[in-house]
């Protein structure tokens, strides 16, 4: 249903008009049909007078508003001449009947709905004003007996209905204003929810487009995830550039891929140092010289690109060869900072599709990653050469101080090589056992000379007690060097406990069994054989079988016993002689 509101009222104005009058003239037939008491022809007489002019007024009005919207001037007369003739013609007749009330009360609320407030005002004033002078002329003449209690009700009646009518189309008047603000707040709502909508989808858009790109950092922060647990897995560099290219093979399908860089610093050219996938091809053949044009053309490329895109202009044959053999492949420098040092390349996919913005992510991966192992592996040659001579220079300086060391640390590394590889110790741990191996005895270093060469037979007497404990010491001042100077918790442990016995009556700690690092038992072990094996100033050195025999009778005591078994394993499998004895 629909609501009510003030335009609709606007729109039927006529017809409320119409409808005021002739409830006006109905309540006036009615005082005739039904008259009061003190009713007479005469007075009769007038009452039908004034209901035909009435009628005649409205039938006026609406020959002249005919096909014309509301005529409000019109409309305000005939609502003056209709309260003229029901003040001056009727209301003697009827005073004191409520049917009067009708008529002029009929008019008034019509004129508060339909007529503009300066009217009403008019309307409401002059009916006030034949009230009163309709009043006191029929008491005059006799024809109202009590004149006073008509005016005032009638007053009080009317000025509530004006008021109360008045409210009311203010009320009605207002609804529609705030309506029509609703309606235009509405549509600028629809509008802007259009534009919403409209803006939604975009964001739609975008969020879908974003979520891909989401997707594809997750995928290449995995793929970087991986590659770097790769690198921790204590792997030899060759190893984890392998892995590398199986992680980025199983991911994007090629048929094969690789890793050009230089084996050595003293190479003039690139080879394929690791490959996964060239079955067909011997990769040694493979080589980039530093001096040809590709490689200058490479420094100038940034990302991963694919061969057959290349430029081939000036270049020589070997690498027009190379362009030719892997014309599909895609391949990408490898920079550290603004240094070219290699390249990484990966074959056509097994599928036949060519590659992916995300296939493209993963071998820039591949390639700043293996930048860091070949970096590592460049700075690492570096540190071992210079560490190598280092050392060397360490070690010559105390055989030609201490005559009876000499060969000791060569001789007991090369001890500990063959018993770890023995043992299963991987090709990294034995290159770190050696390692540890030569730089045991550091701490001798800090040893004053006349404890490493008191030439007494270190007995249990007090003296030689505290001689052998000055010398013992070297293993603490060990420790402190090796870790002050930043070197692995493993080499530290093998220079710190190398006299700790497997029983826990060694030095310094007093560890006793899985306590003692395995690397630790090692040394001890081959330390100690090779100690017996050579002459000290306050002995001479023992056979080979009387060591062996010593190192079996202390199995379980002083070494780990699988440590000896297999060190005496190596001995009985060599023979290899001590050197310098």
């Amino acid at each position: 249903m629909k609501p009510f509101n003030a335009t609709d009222l606007l729109k039927k104005r006529k017809f409320l008009f119409v409808a005021a009058n002739v409830l006006a003239i109905g309540a006036g037939a009615a005082l005739i049909i039904f008259p009061p008491a003190q009713a007479n022809m005469g007075l009769l007489t007038y009452l039908l007078t004034g209901i035909g002019l009435q009628i005649a007024g409205l039938f006026g009005w609406l020959l002249l508003a005919k096909g014309k919207k509301f005529p409000e001037s019109p409309a305000n007369v005939l609502f003056y001449f209709n309260l003229a003739l029901a003040y001056f013609l009727e209301f003697p007749f009827s005073a004191g009947s409520v049917f009067f009330l009708i008529i002029p009360g009929s008019l008034l609320m019509a004129a508060a709905l339909i007529l503009s407030k300066k009217n009403i005002i008019r309307i409401s004033v002059t009916t006030l004003v034949f009230l009163v002078t309709s009043t006191l002329f029929f008491s005059l003449n006799g024809t109202l007996l009590s004149a006073v209690p008509h005016v005032i009700t009638q007053l009080l009646l009317f000025t509530a209905v004006i008021l109360l009518i008045y409210r009311a189309r203010q009320s009605v008047f207002y609804i529609e204003k705030e309506n029509r603000w609703l309606k235009s707040h509405l549509a600028k709502a629809q509008k802007e929810s259009k534009s919403l909508k409209q803006r939604l989808v975009v964001l739609q858009q975008g969020s879908e487009n974003l979520s891909k790109d989401v997707k594809r950092r997750e995928i290449e922060i995995q793929n970087i995830l991986t590659l770097s647990e790769q690198m921790n897995l204590g792997k030899d560099s060759k190893d984890v550039l392998r892995s590398f290219l199986l992680t980025a093979l199983g991911q994007m399908g090629s048929m094969h891929a690789f890793v050009m860089a230089r084996e050595s610093k003293s190479q003039n050219y690139w080879e394929i140092i690791v490959q996964k996938g060239l079955r067909s091809m011997h990769s040694e053949d493979v080589r980039m010289y530093l001096d040809g044009n590709f490689i200058s053309l490479l420094r100038s490329v940034r990302e991963p690109v694919y061969i057959k895109e290349m430029p081939k202009d000036n270049l020589f044959s070997d690498e027009l060869d190379f362009l030719n053999r892997f014309a599909e492949d895609v391949i990408c420098p490898i920079f550290v900072h603004t240094r070219l040092i290699g390249l990484v390349a990966f074959g056509p996919k097994i599928s036949g599709r060519d590659f992916s913005k995300e296939d493209f992510n993963l071998i820039s991966i591949v390639a700043n990653q293996s930048a860091f192992v070949l970096d590592q592996v460049q700075k690492a040659d570096d540190y071992r050469d210079q560490f190598s001579r280092t050392v060397r220079a360490m070690l010559y300086a105390l055989e030609a101080k201490y005559m009876f060391t000499r060969g000791h640390l060569l001789r007991t590394t090369n001890y500990v090589t063959m018993t770890a590889r023995r043992l299963g110790f991987s090709g990294n741990e034995v290159k770190q056992m050696s390692m540890g191996s030569i730089l045991h005895d550091i701490g001798k270093t800090a040893v004053r000379d006349k404890y490493l060469l008191y030439d007494g037979s270190l007995s249990n007497t007090d003296k030689d007690l505290r001689v052998k404990e000055r010398i013992l010491t070297h293993a603490i001042e060990g420790g402190k060097i090796l870790k002050a100077a930043g070197f692995s918790g493993t080499l530290v442990d093998m220079a710190l406990h190398h006299h700790e016995y497997y029983n826990g009556q060694g030095f310094p700690d007093r560890l006793a069994g899985d306590e003692i690092p395995i690397q630790t038992r090692i040394l001890a072990a081959c330390n100690a054989y090779d100690a017996m094996t050579s002459d000290r100033p306050y002995r001479k050195a023992l056979s080979k079988q009387v060591a062996m025999n010593v190192m079996e009778q202390q199995a379980g005591q002083q070494f780990d016993p699988e440590v000896v078994k297999a060190f005496l394993d190596v001995l009985k499998r060599t023979d290899t002689q001590p050197m310098y004895h």
